[in-house]
């Protein structure tokens, strides 16, 4: 978690710094100023596929080991583990991508005074931003896999899904960001066009590290909102909020088991419910009765 909210801090300052070298102005403007900040914004530009990747990757991987933690079944794990896989691989590809992003490496600082070739960059940010787009809504429908058994009230499972279901702000982000990179696709524009596209992918950032720390508030809303308590307060004697639902059957095993109840209507009768007549208190006090007929 540390190492998330450095990558995303470090995102963040990389982004206000662009924002002094020409992010968010025209580029003929920046041409003809009379200053060369094209250099600079792109040694800044640099570092970015680093620090937002990392943190995109650890923040979904933090969720993801979190939904571990509810394991109801080996298909529930496989999937997860899938998906964690998915999410570590495709974000370190983009985050070490920008090395190979063009050949040599220095062309992409001084595309003027040298020659070689770059990808285009178009297609490779689309194609990370879907597929991230693609794993956020999986992260937002994985959770119904786990609620769904869980047996506690409404108001519990209500609370959880709002917990849980923050993701789908994190979703809406992403496919907002799909659409902006599709409309300024081919725009030579870029430090004007995309700075829209940078805004929103600092709020997705934080937006999802909210999602990861939101089962965290639980304690937080029952100590400095006490009338909503009864959403957060652990009411489930087999305590299900720290075990896998899995051991749930074996911590029900292990509750003591309850009391039968015994009415007598008359002095003479005893009538025993849902208990044998060897053992606890309906069977000792039939066998009592039965000795004291077989003496009178």
């Amino acid at each position: 978690m540390d190492l998330l909210h450095l990558s995303s801090i470090g995102y963040s300052v990389c982004l206000i710094t662009l924002t002094q070298y020409g992010l968010g102005y025209h580029i003929s403007y920046l041409r003809n100023s009379g200053y060369d900040l094209l250099p600079f914004l792109q040694i800044l530009v640099f570092p970015l596929p680093f620090t937002h990747y990392l943190a995109v990757c650890c923040t979904k991987s933090s969720i993801l080991l979190f939904y571990l933690r509810f394991s109801i079944s080996r298909r529930f794990n496989y999937c997860v583990y899938f998906v964690l896989f998915t999410v570590v691989g495709a974000n370190f590809f983009a985050a070490c991508g920008i090395l190979f992003f063009c050949r040599p490496i220095s062309y992409f600082f001084d595309q003027t005074s040298q020659t070689g070739t770059c990808i285009s960059g178009h297609v490779w940010f689309a194609w990370i931003i879907i597929l991230n787009c693609i794993t956020d809504a999986v992260l937002l429908v994985l959770p119904v896999w786990i609620i769904r058994p869980l047996r506690v009230g409404f108001a519990q499972k209500a609370a959880l899904t709002a917990i849980l279901g923050t993701g789908g702000l994190v979703v809406a982000i992403s496919i907002l960001r799909v659409i902006i990179v599709a409309r300024g696709w081919g725009n030579k524009d870029f430090t004007y066009r995309f700075a829209i596209n940078y805004t929103w992918s600092i709020i997705e950032v934080n937006m999802a590290i909210v999602c990861a720390c939101a089962p965290c508030l639980r304690g937080l809303v029952g100590r400095y909102v006490p009338s909503l308590t009864h959403l957060v307060v652990r009411r489930d004697p087999t305590d299900i909020y720290a075990i896998p639902i899995s051991q749930v059957a074996n911590r029900l095993q292990q509750q003591p088991a309850a009391q039968p109840e015994c009415s007598g209507s008359n002095t003479s009768t005893t009538t025993c419910v849902g208990s044998s007549t060897s053992g606890g208190p309906c069977g000792s006090k039939t066998s009592v009765k039965h000795r004291e007929d077989r003496t009178a």
